[in-house]
């Protein structure tokens, strides 16, 4: 009986370390990667950390790879990454940019610039790559102060005299009665033949470039560029050769867009002011464009 329980005891104990062994899970060597992993020639390897680039992919193991660290002040990395090469830092020292440094770069993150003082940008990516100049409240005061993201917002004028308040009002009954005329005379006037409306137009703007960019202004310019998708860098230079002058910058921007559309670029044009509801801007473009033109078929050559 003594030998029996024994013997029980024994099977016991070896199903008991056969149990423990099959329950036993073998390590996946990529769990020791801390930041993760990634996949070269078939092979899993450690993702390098934040701050560091590929030196030496990885061979018979995930972490006998190699990493280097970036360039301080030069070059970052800001994930980790299994890039051979490091992102080159911004730079804040961009000749009339009115630029200054709000975090230095380091190997793990970029460079951050912001404007100086008296100057504002108003960049959706968190770093300003051109500054403007702050407007200047001369008569009314300053409501809100230029604070380097927002431009300076003056206080409304106060006290319109009498006079002023006649004045304004026979300018607006003016403007009703041109408004009225100018849309009689659209509704009564019949287009001659082979005449194309006004979406179809198709003329060289090249000569009214300057016209043009003074109707429209910097932001309905911009508006169009971007919605033309032309590249940031081409809109960031036409800001950088004009400092300070949004006239200059528009006449650019509105000739190199111009160059990109030929001769259908007044129909681009009022196709845009029309979906952004500028019809006054249009119709000035239009009527500058169609009196110019009037001039030229009255005056051949």
């Amino acid at each position: 009986m003594a030998t029996t329980g024994l013997k029980n005891v024994w099977i016991y104990f070896l199903l008991l370390a056969i149990g423990t062994f099959a329950n036993i899970e073998v390590p996946n060597a990529a769990g020791d990667c801390a930041d993760g992993n990634y996949t070269h020639d078939g092979k899993t390897c450690c993702l390098c950390a934040p701050g560091q680039k590929v030196l030496k992919h990885c061979t018979d193991s995930p972490t006998n790879g190699e990493c280097d660290f970036c360039e301080e002040g030069k070059t970052y990395r800001d994930k980790p990454n299994s890039q051979t090469t490091c992102e080159l830092c911004d730079s804040c020292s961009h000749p009339n940019a009115n630029l200054e440094v709000v975090e230095r770069c380091t190997t793990s993150r970029n460079a951050k610039c912001g404007c100086q003082k008296g100057y504002y940008c108003d960049s959706e990516k968190g770093s300003c790559v051109v500054c403007q100049s702050c407007d200047i409240c001369e008569s009314t005061g300053i409501k809100i102060a230029c604070n380097g993201t927002s431009n300076t917002v003056c206080n409304e004028s106060q006290g319109i005299s009498a006079g002023a308040i006649a004045g304004i009002v026979i300018v607006i009954i003016l403007a009703i009665l041109v408004t009225g005329g100018v849309i009689w005379w659209k509704k009564t006037r019949q287009p001659s033949d082979g005449a194309e409306p006004d979406s179809e137009v198709k003329v060289d703007i090249k000569p009214h470039l300057a016209d043009i960019a003074q109707i429209l202004g910097w932001k309905d310019m911009l508006y169009i560029a971007r919605k033309s998708k032309m590249l940031d860098t081409t809109i960031d230079s036409c800001q950088l050769n004009h400092p300070n002058d949004t006239e200059e910058s528009t006449v650019e921007l509105l000739q190199k867009w111009s160059e990109i559309k030929g001769r259908t670029g007044v129909r681009s044009l009022v196709q845009m002011l029309n979906a952004s509801r500028k019809q006054d801007k249009k119709e000035r473009i239009l009527k500058l464009i169609k009196n110019d033109t009037n001039n030229e078929c009255s005056n051949p050559v």
